[in-house]
């Protein structure tokens, strides 16, 4: 097939019949005639020719036909069939006979088979094709019987035609049969694409044009010939991948599907699913397109991928659950809600019992209500429990619905929502009414509400013990016959929204008893903000008040008292610190003038137990005075480092003489605080003491710096004895040391690091304790800082 046939698909071809056309009949028929007197002439002009010259002219004559076997029409041979058959027989028995005369030689005998072979291939009918075979086969034989001694033995000639005959017959018939089946498929297949009511189009990649295409396809353009949708430049609508244009391929694709919208010739657009088949031959090859019109059918998928979309949303947001049973009680499918509320993936139950999920104390009871369903009765609103991936149960509302007799559903509908907060919050109102309830009636205060008639709606125990009365007396009771006209005017006008406060003096209406009373009322609005009632909040204040007056008499004592500790602390200043150091003094003069050992051990001794002393004295009066508030603070800038400088220098020698190093390092230049003078100084005092007191080895180091914005910091660190973490915030209590009693391992009151804490709470500073025990305690500062340099 050439590339300009695809134009011409499916054209009727011939039937396969070897029948003779009538060009080479003619051929056959001058064969017959003049070749042999053209044999003729040769022989009797040329005398050395051979004397059978004109046989074997004709015997070539008739090889030459052999060779014209053709089955292009018209084919005439079935319509002469008896004379051409009567032909056959004359120009066969013709040949036999010149075969005979020449006694069977090889060469006659050649031209014998290419003779009947060509008969054989003229013959249509197979019936008359094997006559004539059977019928030359007895001939041949007889002549070989009643010739004397042939050239070629009877069984080698006869076996060779039988065989001849036998292979023309089989070939010959399949060839008959297989063509037949050929046009068949072609008579089918061009009906299929003439009446196919997709379109098809074939396309050539040698020319790059649309060849041929069916009536459909002309239609489902909108144009009228082949080459007006050529002209249409089809291809570049339709998807690259689809057409693979390659004049050297040879290997067939598979067949290909897409689809994609396409324009028609009036400008009109529309959705085709295209199928694209390679075909390729020896000669040729070419594409097939199949296009089909799904406009309506991508319209309707659209409208029901909608339509599922939006079933799909509304499913998914749903904050109900939606699973789908089958006739088993089988799950086949859960909503998206399942996960939300139980933790499980939507397809782990898939093909599971729906009592598998169910808590086992509710199965039956779901199985009963299953059952109901499945004869078609409609249960709504069941609760029972499901498990959840913790392995808790939850409480769920159901609905079951049975449309397993719906084509479209085919199963059981179960709509259903965790309620578990639900019966909580139900749960939690019940209990909460009991507990207001109980709050109510075992209120240490009295509470009465009324309506807007001032007739009692309601009292505690509580308000029936207030103002005397039993409380079936009380319930109904009006209030409008309370003699006090104070405390009836403020419940009245309570209806009118006014909240309002009484307290004084109050005579109950069945005994007569005056007692003091706080009443508080209230309004009680509904939603839209109307009084339906009012609320009195009764409080028996007797006792309160008596006990306010002995509180007044209590403090007027208190601050007689007072007056008489800050009198007494002015007088032991004078009169203890005034003789010890009188005795502190003349035990210097008597250390400095004793003669011998014995005397100045007993002046150390006076010495070492009066300064202890006056430091306990000291001590004392400072948390006097603390306490007192008679502390006058004077707080002003400082130069930090100036003041730890003196403090350093107060302690080296101390330090020094027990053995200690002390150190002084500071991180800035110059640090300003706000902070009294001398009340840090005597923080400084009290630390450096201790921290030297509890070190037996080793030493002390005051550093300071700026910790942050604002703040500055002191750090007082010793190599000491240490302190137990429990025993931290022990440490800043009055008269509390790690070491108590008699016991105790070093001497102290308790007192100092109390009245350093007293201290600088006085001028806004903080302090902090860190301590390693065996290793030593460090004691944090933190002053407000001015500026840093």
């Amino acid at each position: 097939m050439r590339t300009e046939e695809l134009k011409n698909l499916f054209k009727e071809e011939p039937e396969f019949t070897t029948g003779y056309s009538r060009i080479y009949l003619y051929i056959l028929f001058s064969g017959i005639i003049f070749l042999p007197l053209f044999g003729y002439i040769i022989k009797t002009s040329s005398p050395g020719a051979v004397e059978n010259l004109w046989e074997r002219y004709f015997l070539a004559g008739l090889g030459l036909v052999g060779f014209g076997i053709y089955k292009s029409p018209p084919n005439v041979s079935r319509y002469f069939s008896i004379y051409l058959r009567v032909m056959f027989y004359l120009a066969s028995i013709w040949s036999l006979r010149v075969t005979a005369i020449n006694n069977f030689s090889i060469d006659y005998v050649s031209g014998h088979l290419v003779v009947l072979s060509a008969v054989v291939l003229g013959y249509y009918e197979h019936l008359q094709r094997r006559i004539y075979m059977v019928v030359m086969v007895l001939l041949t034989a007889g002549w070989l019987i009643i010739t004397p001694e042939p050239a070629m033995p009877a069984e080698v000639l006869v076996g060779n035609m039988v065989v001849l005959f036998v292979i023309f017959d089989l070939v010959l018939s399949k060839l008959r049969s297989m063509f037949l089946t050929l046009r068949f498929r072609n008579k089918l297949m061009k009906t299929l694409y003439q009446e196919s009511t997709d379109a098809l189009i074939v396309y050539s990649p040698k020319t790059k044009k649309i060849e041929n295409c069916n009536a459909q396809a002309l239609s489902l353009f909108g144009v009228k010939t082949c080459e007006e949708l050529s002209g249409f430049n089809l291809l570049k609508y339709i998807p690259r991948e689809l057409i693979v244009v390659s004049r050297e391929s040879t290997i067939e694709r598979g067949l290909v599907q897409s689809e994609a919208r396409l324009p028609k010739a009036r400008g009109e657009d529309f959705w085709a699913s295209i199928a694209v088949r390679d075909i390729y031959s020896s000669e040729v090859n070419f594409i097939l397109i199949r296009v089909s019109d799904i406009t309506i059918r991508r319209q309707r998928e659209e409208a029901v991928k909608a339509s599922e979309e939006w079933l799909r949303k509304l499913i998914e947001n749903s904050g109900d659950v939606i699973t789908l049973l089958d006739s088993g009680a089988r799950i086949i499918f859960n909503s998206a809600a399942f996960s939300r509320i139980t933790g499980f993936g939507e397809g782990e139950f898939i093909t599971s019992s729906f009592t598998r999920i169910t808590a086992p104390e509710d199965a039956r009871r779901v199985e009963e209500i299953l059952g109901r369903v499945l004869e078609f009765e409609e249960v709504k609103d069941e609760e029972f429990r499901i498990v959840t991936a913790s392995g808790e149960y939850i409480w769920i509302e159901c609905s079951f619905i049975n449309r397993l007799d719906d084509p479209v559903v085919k199963s059981i509908i179960l709509n259903y929502r965790d309620t578990s907060e639900r019966r909580k919050v139900t749960a939690m109102i019940t209990e909460s009414e009991n507990r207001y309830r109980s709050l109510f009636d075992n209120s240490p205060v009295g509470i009465l509400l009324y309506d807007k008639k001032l007739a009692v709606i309601s009292a505690n125990k509580k308000c029936c013990e207030i103002i005397r009365i039993t409380p079936e007396r009380l319930m109904g009771f009006s209030l409008a016959a309370l003699k006090d006209s104070k405390v009836l005017s403020i419940i009245a006008n309570t209806l009118n929204g006014i909240e309002a406060e009484y307290e004084g003096l109050y005579t109950t209406i069945s005994t007569g008893v005056s007692l003091n009373v706080k009443l508080r009322t209230t309004p009680l609005r509904e939603a839209s903000g109307g009084i339906i009632a009012g609320i009195a909040i009764i409080d028996d204040i007797s006792e309160q008040v008596r006990a306010a007056e002995e509180l007044i008499k209590a403090k007027a004592h208190a601050e007689q008292i007072s007056r008489l500790k800050s009198s007494f602390l002015a007088n032991m200043s004078h009169e203890l610190r005034t003789p010890m150091n009188g005795i502190l003094g003349f035990a210097q003069i008597l250390q400095e003038e004793a003669g011998t050992p014995d005397q100045k051990e007993m002046t150390e001794s006076i010495l070492k137990t009066g300064n202890r002393l006056m430091t306990t004295l000291n001590s004392i009066l400072d948390l006097a005075m603390l306490e007192s508030g008679e502390v006058i603070v004077d707080k002003k800038q400082i130069d930090l480092k100036e003041v730890v400088k003196r403090i350093a220098d107060k302690y080296y020698n101390i330090a020094i003489s027990q053995g200690l190093t002390l150190f002084v390092s500071s991180r800035s230049d110059k640090l300003i605080v706000l902070a009294d003078e001398k009340l840090l100084f005597q923080v400084l005092s009290h630390l450096m003491y201790n921290a030297i007191k509890f070190t037996r080895s080793g030493g002390v180091e005051i550093s300071m710096g700026e910790i942050s914005a604002g703040k500055a910091a002191i750090y007082i660190q010793d190599s000491g004895i240490g302190i137990q973490q429990e025993h931290l915030e022990l440490i800043f209590q009055d008269f509390r040391q790690v070491s108590e009693g008699y016991g105790r391992h070093f001497e102290g009151t308790g007192l100092g690091l109390s009245i350093v804490q007293r201290m600088l709470s006085l001028i806004d500073a903080q302090i902090e304790a860190e301590s390693v025990v065996g290793q030593g305690t460090k004691f944090i500062i933190k002053l407000p800082l001015l500026s840093a340099g």
